[in-house]
């Protein structure tokens, strides 16, 4: 599930994040302001309507019922980080491009997606972590054991009387392994993407 949901946000945001970066939008900054109200928004506000709209859907216990939402939650920090990305990518190389004779889908394909790499390697592990982590909807969401997801199974080990601190350290730390593993392999390409984002968004 957050494999699927960071490939959505991606895909997504990668597409919106170079529309407002290069487009001429009307009301540019307000969709940008827009954006950053949402992901600023509290998680519990929504959880509970969003559980009676998934529970219409059927879609309770399912995969899709956390996807969606994950997608929802991380979609709008993606694009400011993509955006901040592209606007530091020189126009003229776009430019270069059109003239000679790429569209602008290759353009964007071929020219601007290998030059924005860290800005997405940025955003895809922030919302790999965030839909990793995740804990509240995951709780509320999905009951079913072949469904549940780490944090909440690490949560429900144990019983009232008896608290197996070894074993939810172990899960623990077997938990962060992959986060660990994609901060250390991917650090330059995060560095990058951060430091260029504040400096030239």
């Amino acid at each position: 599930m957050s494999i699927l949901a960071t490939l959505l946000v991606l895909a997504i945001g990668s597409l919106a994040g170079y529309a407002l970066a290069r487009l001429p939008i009307r009301g540019k900054t307000a969709i940008m302001m827009i954006l950053l109200m949402i992901s600023l928004f509290p998680e519990i506000a929504v959880v509970s309507p969003l559980y009676l709209l998934m529970h219409d859907l059927g879609w309770i216990d399912s995969y899709q019922v956390l996807i969606i939402p994950y997608t929802a939650f991380n979609l709008p920090f993606a694009i400011w980080i993509m955006r901040n990305y592209f606007l530091g990518i020189p126009r003229e190389m776009e430019e270069s491009a059109r003239v000679d004779g790429a569209s602008p889908l290759r353009t964007y394909w071929s020219i601007i997606l290998p030059q924005a790499l860290p800005g997405i390697f940025t955003a895809g592990i922030f919302t790999f972590t965030a839909c990793w982590t995740e804990f509240l909807m995951a709780l509320t969401f999905d009951n079913s054991n072949s469904f549940r997801t780490i944090p909440v199974g690490i949560a429900l080990f144990g019983s009232p009387d008896v608290i197996p601190y070894g074993t939810i350290f172990a899960a623990s730390v077997v938990a962060v392994v992959p986060i660990g593993i994609l901060v250390f392999v991917f650090r330059r390409f995060v560095v990058s993407g951060l430091t260029s984002g504040a400096v030239k968004g």
